[in-house]
């Protein structure tokens, strides 16, 4: 048990694991042959944990002993003890005699060598060496293994496979034996390790679960009791049939040690992480549990290689975690009433307890989610949407359209006419729970005549494009976060997608509404610039510029090609959002910003209010008056489109947004 012990537990399994690793996942990392996906390797970890097995019973005497321990003697209090208490954890899976050997002389850094030198192969599948020192720790070493068929002919016998356990005196001999330190030494042999908070620091780190023998016990160190249903599995004891793969919306009847029914339930997210559950109550050889420890305990498993410091994660070096404990504290056993959140979303209850059976409810806690790009819609007078999901009950959705709210089943939902009055639409999954998911989006605003609108989605690069005719059409131009402009580039009357790439510095034309590659590419601007574009020169032909925050400076060119500013100014201040527009009617674009601390938008001849600073800003054509106007979108027509919180440049005659519609 002293720390010096995990350590050579832990450098002999690193062994195994270095000496296997050629052989890639079927060396300790599958999972196959392991229905619940819980336990690597599981086969070859159990080798020496079922079926009936003889240990040596070897004493070491060393330089300074003063205890009189005999193998005779040894043996005996092993037989008499920890052969029934094992046979007792393992649902008689295990059964262990104990073979009194020899005694030999040695310092105790050499006595397990001492025994592999002097003993001979009579069929026992390990030793059990006895000190005569007046101490009760003790180390454990479980010998050569390999998992699956990698290592042909490997030797099962002792003192070929290295298998022994070290137990100083105390720990079998005198009036009160320190039983608990040989069945937890033993236990490691079996290639079970220690169950831990993590929140203890120094020797006894790994020892403050007081409802594991493997991780310190009651404290007693004459008392034995049982060890968490995960090292059972793992050691063989349960089969596949006595395991309850929970799912949220199940409920599932877990019965204790020794019960013929379901001893543990798993929750696992991926091969080798679970949260198990089983029952711990006040009988057999748990008798001398606390009265707290009765009830539903919680462990999280993990043998994914992040959970140890060594390149495997299996047998000794599994992390079991008592979940949600404080150290030495009893905080990860429920008993009836009593719930904790074991996994992102799930839930567990403790609903009833019927004799030494509890009953477990998994409930969904997870908020319902839609499908990655979902989005709102509006055809023929309705509202459509793709169904969320979610991990346990059924499905409504809450539409909100201005004062009112209803509750719907299915995916769409037939809205007002926007001249009704309705703006945005918001629509919110809502499980059988009350799980509340996202709220989807889409503001309602009729699209007048004189006005094409177009939508950038910079998640995916995706154009939805409306014409002042209404008809619709879907595009791909650019890659995720480029900057939409949209101008006419060829000066044939058409406004067609482009994008300024951030990332590059370079603008990427196009001079059709089509998926494709650009028609002119060219770099322009440094890092942090804001594109825009428009027809600076009044020739017919919209070209680019940036807007350079760190000077508050406009650099427009007059051709879309490499090269410098062919004019610049200085307008605006720290803060102000930069928009381009023929704000005088006269056939050219200017320049302007827009200043949310005022609401006001600045062009250089002239200003006008706008609106709030948390709404979004748009460029849009006022037909009647012959000019550019930045509006407030939440007012302005948008053509269905469920916009963001940051103004976009926009020029020409097509209105630009960043959302989805």
């Amino acid at each position: 048990m002293a720390n010096t012990g995990r350590v050579l537990r832990g450098l002999a399994a690193l062994a195994v694991a270095f000496a296997s690793s050629a052989a890639g996942a079927a060396s300790g990392d599958s999972y196959e042959d392991d229905p619940a996906g819980l336990i690597a390797s599981r086969p070859a970890l159990t080798t020496n944990s079922v079926g009936s097995h003889d240990w040596q019973v070897w004493v070491c005497e060393v330089p300074g002993g003063s205890l009189p321990v005999t193998p005779i003697g040894s043996a005996q209090v092993l037989n008499n003890y920890i052969g029934p208490y094992f046979s007792w954890l393992s649902q008689g899976r295990y059964q262990a005699t104990f073979t009194p050997a020899q005694i030999v002389t040695a310092t105790r850094d050499r006595c397990i060598s001492e025994v592999v030198r002097t003993a001979v192969d009579t069929g026992a599948t390990g030793a059990i060496i006895v000190t005569n020192e007046a101490r009760d720790g003790g180390l454990s070493h479980p010998g050569t293994w390999c998992p699956g068929t990698l290592c042909p002919g490997l030797s099962t016998t002792y003192p070929d496979n290295h298998r022994s356990v070290l137990l100083e005196g105390e720990a079998l001999a005198g009036g009160s034996p320190r039983l608990m330190t040989a069945a937890h030494e033993i236990g490691h042999s079996f290639h079970l390790g220690h169950s831990f908070t993590g929140l203890t620091t120094g020797t006894w780190a790994e020892y403050d679960n007081r409802i594991d023998i493997l991780s310190g016990g009651t404290g007693d160190r004459t008392e034995l009791i049982g060890t968490p249903a995960i090292n059972r599995y793992a050691a063989g004891w349960l089969n596949f049939d006595q395991i309850y793969m929970a799912s949220p919306g199940d409920v599932v009847t877990i019965g204790p040690i020794g019960s013929d029914e379901t001893q543990m339930a798993v929750y696992s997210a991926a091969p080798g992480v679970a949260v198990t559950l089983d029952v711990r109550v006040r009988a057999g050889y748990d008798v001398d549990l606390d009265g707290r420890a009765e009830g539903v305990t919680l462990h999280r498993v993990d043998e994914t290689t992040e959970a140890c410091s060594i390149s495997k994660c299996t047998g000794l070096n599994r992390r079991v975690e008592p979940l949600g404990a404080a150290a030495y504290s009893f905080d990860h056993v429920l008993t009836v009433g009593d719930s904790a959140q074991i996994a992102p979303g799930v839930l567990v209850e403790v609903t009833g307890r019927s004799g030494d059976r509890f009953t477990v409810a998994f409930h969904d806690s997870s908020a319902p989610r839609w499908p990655a790009g979902a989005e709102l819609e509006f055809v023929d007078g309705q509202i459509r949407w793709q169904p969320a999901y979610d991990t346990g009950s059924s499905l409504n959705y809450e539409v909100r359209m201005g004062d009112s709210t209803l509750e719907v089943a299915g995916t769409s939902v037939a809205v007002p006419q926007p001249t009704d009055g309705v703006d945005l639409v918001e629509v919110t999954p809502v499980d059988g729970l009350g799980n509340r998911g996202e709220a989807l989006g889409i503001h309602l605003n009729a699209l007048p005549p004189s006005l094409s609108a177009a939508v950038h989605d910079p998640v995916n690069g995706k154009w939805r494009l409306r014409t002042a005719a209404g008809d619709r059409r879907d595009i791909y131009f650019g890659v995720p976060q480029d900057i939409p402009l949209m101008c006419d580039w060829d000066g044939d009357g058409v406004d067609t997608v482009g994008l300024y790439r951030p990332s590059d510095g370079y603008l990427y034309l196009r001079n059709s509404n089509t998926t494709g590659v650009a028609d002119t590419a060219f770099f322009y601007g440094i890092a942090n610039d804001v594109p825009m574009c428009g027809d600076w020169n009044g020739d017919g032909t919209d070209t680019v510029g940036v807007y350079r925050p760190t000077e508050q400076i406009f650099y427009l060119k007059n051709s879309n090609r490499h090269g410098v500013a062919d004019w610049w100014t200085l307008f605006g201040d720290d803060g102000d959002f930069p928009f381009a527009g023929d704000w005088d009617g006269d056939g050219a674009a200017e320049i302007g910003v827009y200043r949310p601390e005022t609401g006001m938008m600045h062009s250089p001849t002239s200003a006008w209010y706008v609106g709030e600073a948390d709404r979004r800003r748009v460029v849009a054509h006022d037909p009647v008056a012959g000019i550019d106007r930045l509006y407030d979108a939440g007012a302005v027509s948008v053509a269905y489109a469920v916009v963001g919180p940051n103004p976009v440049s926009a020029g020409g005659r097509t209105t630009l947004l960043t959302g989805v519609f």
